[in-house]
Parts: C-alpha cells; structure tokens; sequence
C-alpha cells in the first residue's frame, strides 16, 4: 500500500477539490492493480486522468467517499 493522498475539501460545498479527487483515483488505481483487480484499475485511472485535465473545482462522488473511508 502507498502513501494516501491528503483530503482537500471545497470550502463552500464540502467535496473534494478536482485535484484531490483526481489523486485519490490514482492512488485506488494503483491499488486496484496490485490486488489485480484490472477492471477497478482501469476505470479509476481513467477518472484521475479526466480529472487531472482540469483541476479546477470539486467532485461529489459517493463511491470515491466511501473508498477514503474504508482506507482510513
């Protein structure tokens, strides 16, 4: 297991930043990979390079929530 990124969230609506969430889906990517879950690994690396495009702005992502839960 790597190092967790740090959780950044917007200050009016509480999500995560685009940056944060883009990190946090590479970090599961990366995850997914060495449990060999390729299927996992390919769809969160796909949003943290979607993400990665445009850093400004935040994400609500029940899914993403619940990972950095379970990771914590």
């Amino acid at each position: 297991m790597g190092r967790r990124p740090a959780i950044e969230r917007d200050a009016l609506s509480g999500a995560l930043t685009t940056e944060c969430a883009a990190m946090w889906y590479a970090f599961l990517a990366e995850e997914a990979y060495f449990d060999g879950d390729l299927g996992s690994h390919d769809e969160f690396i796909s949003k943290a390079q979607t993400l990665s495009r445009n850093p400004q702005g935040y994400l609500h992502s029940q899914v993403l929530e619940t990972a950095i839960k379970k990771l914590r």
